[in-house]
């Protein structure tokens, strides 16, 4: 059971630098692999005429698997038979613990891998400019560009469910958090498509299906099933943006807790 109360950010801080400590043979590898496999690739953009966003492009993927990867293994100390009773004995309250995970998997995981992608274009486009002269090459990598925040806002709100998934799942965590993740949707969409053809005969599932993904802000179709198609749109939308976030955070850090009790 855990003793410590409360929230103090200097225990904060010197987790978030133990386990950035621990984990540094890991970063050097992975900034090592990663600029080992775009810088190349950048010189054959160029030499090719291929794809302008090379930068973005592989800051998504890399944004997305590997920050999900990150963020369902967060929590594997806490699980594992050796090192959990290390995990208890930690100097820091459970929401000091929660929240310097959710900071590692969140904003420092995230500024890690944009000065990654920036570094990395910078190198690209010397050594571009140095073979072929100045007009070419690819740009640097903008992290503060609309399309790469509106990306990253999004993991965020994502990565909210995997984090979720590590608190809950002992092993395998990544990979049963998605499983659990297409039941859910299929149930639900299963549910929605039911009930809409109960109330209105001419009810398209494959159409609500498609209009209610939240990235979307394209209008609906006007028929008996507007008004339905209108309410899930604003269910699914506001519910993504707006809470679904806070909700795996809260949900999150209670689990965490009766772990610990």
């Amino acid at each position: 059971m855990n003793s410590i109360k409360g929230f103090n950010p200097r225990r904060v801080f010197l987790l978030i630098r133990n386990s950035l400590f621990l984990g540094r043979s890991l970063i050097l590898i992975f900034s090592a692999a990663m600029a080992g496999m775009v810088i190349p690739l950048s010189i054959l953009v160029v030499k090719y005429n291929g794809p302008q966003e090379l930068y973005s492009i592989f800051y998504d993927l890399t944004l997305y698997i590997a920050g999900f990867i990150l963020t369902a293994n967060i929590f594997e100390g806490l699980h594992h038979e050796a090192t959990g009773a290390a995990w208890l004995s930690l100097p820091a309250s459970t929401f000091e613990k929660f929240t310097s995970r959710l900071a590692i998997t969140t904003i420092i995981y995230t500024i890690g891998i944009m000065m990654l992608f920036f570094l990395i274009s910078l190198i690209s486009e010397w050594i571009i400019r140095n073979i072929w002269g100045p007009g070419h090459g690819l740009g640097l990598f903008n992290p503060f560009s609309k399309v790469i925040l509106l990306n990253t806002l999004i993991y965020f709100i994502l990565q909210s469910v995997f984090l979720l998934g590590g608190v809950y799942f002992k092993n395998h965590a990544f990979f049963r958090t998605i499983i659990s993740l297409v039941i859910y949707c299929l149930i639900f969409y299963m549910i929605t498509g039911i009930t809409g053809k109960i109330l209105y005969e001419d009810f398209n599932f494959l159409w609500q299906f498609v209009s209610v993904i939240p990235m979307h802000r394209f209008p609906f179709g006007h028929g008996v099933h507007h008004n339905i198609g209108i309410i899930l749109r604003w269910a699914v939308y506001e519910g993504f943006w707006y809470l679904l976030a806070p909700l795996c955070w809260v949900i999150g850090y209670f689990r965490l807790k009766e772990k610990e009790i």
